[in-house]
């Protein structure tokens, strides 16, 4: 068995070691198991709601967590959803660098409108990431 390796691309921003949100906020009483809880609870939608409908929640946010690094080590991004761009192990992917930057402005919007739907703010501003993920 080998080793495969992504190549990440995506308009966020990173948290440091153990410093995501939801793992901050994480304890017994809450129960986050995780990124999705975390952003439910922002979102007030009950987790006895219909799976559907956490479903039309998460996608209306327009934001998403990229795990980057190992999967036995993980580390986060919070990232719009409509900028990644994944590269899998043996399958390259073409990308046009002007096309990154047109879509700047769009990306910056929707990372802004999910934060505000998420009620959070973060004194970092989002950028284009490149990372990595090691499984």
């Amino acid at each position: 068995m080998g080793v495969s390796t992504d190549g990440i691309i995506a308009f966020g921003i990173l948290f440091k070691d153990g410093e995501a949100p939801w793992q901050l906020e994480e304890n017994e009483e809450n129960g986050f198991e995780g990124y999705e809880d975390w952003f439910l609870s922002k979102l007030e939608i009950d987790q006895d709601s219909t799976w559907r409908a956490k479903d039309r929640a998460l996608e209306n946010l327009g934001l998403t967590v990229e795990n980057y690094c190992a999967s036995n080590y993980p580390r986060y991004a919070l990232v719009v959803k409509e900028s990644i761009i994944t590269a899998r192990r043996g399958d390259p992917e073409r990308i046009d660098p002007t096309g990154l930057v047109e879509d700047t402005a769009d990306h910056r919007a929707a990372f802004k409108r999910g934060c505000e739907l998420l009620g959070v703010t973060f004194q970092m501003a989002p950028e284009w990431l490149l990372m990595i993920y090691w499984r």
